[in-house]
């Protein structure tokens, strides 16, 4: 775990695995009731607090007025990119 890590809770570190995941997986960010029906969280309250908290100690970004506008901050994400020709 790193330092940036460290200083989350657990939810907060289920709900970046989640979103990162997801992300990965979807080429885009979840949304909000997605991250909440992952957490089993009736509320979206729940979920915007969560979020406030992940941007606070900057593990995301997010736009306040486009939805599924998460970006994950100090997580890169792996991408295969294909290339073609010599690779010296």
């Amino acid at each position: 775990m790193t330092t940036a890590t460290a200083s989350l809770t657990k939810r907060q570190s289920s709900i970046l695995a989640f979103v990162t995941q997801y992300i990965q997986a979807h080429g885009y960010s979840p949304s909000q009731r997605e991250i909440a029906d992952s957490q089993g969280f009736s509320s979206l309250t729940a979920v915007r607090g969560h979020l406030e908290a992940l941007e606070r100690k900057g593990q995301i970004r997010r736009s306040s007025h486009t939805s599924r506008s998460i970006q994950l901050v100090s997580h890169r994400l792996r991408v295969a990119l294909p290339y073609s020709g010599e690779v010296s």
